[in-house]
């Protein structure tokens, strides 16, 4: 019971410095997305290589053994770029175009 009531601690902690902080939020989502992708993108790699190459033993050694972490690094450290630039352009669309009334957006959209 008292894992369940710190994970329920962290959770709330967690959401309340998301929603004060956008601009933190919007980076470290893109960059654990951008990490998670080219993790699956690796790992599917290997397996299709390991698969072609008759290489089918159960062994999942040959996948810890040919993952590139540097890779992964790199490609989630380029969320630190694109996740403030998508997070102002949001913001800029957010005040060029700004809705109205988006109740009725989204019922017209509904109803189509």
């Amino acid at each position: 019971m008292a894992l369940v009531s710190k994970l329920n601690y962290s959770f709330r902690y967690c959401k309340r410095i998301f929603k004060n902080n956008l601009l933190l939020s919007n980076t470290l989502s893109t960059m654990g997305l951008l990490g998670i992708g080219d993790a699956l993108s690796q790992y599917i790699e290997i397996r299709l290589t390991n698969k072609s190459s008759h290489n089918l033993t159960k062994d999942n050694h040959s996948v810890v053994q040919n993952y590139d972490f540097i890779r992964t690094i790199k490609v989630t450290s380029v969320g630190l770029l694109t996740g403030p630039f998508g997070h102002y352009w949001y913001v800029f669309l957010d005040k060029k175009y700004p809705l109205r009334n988006r109740k009725s957006i989204y019922c017209d959209n509904a109803s189509q």
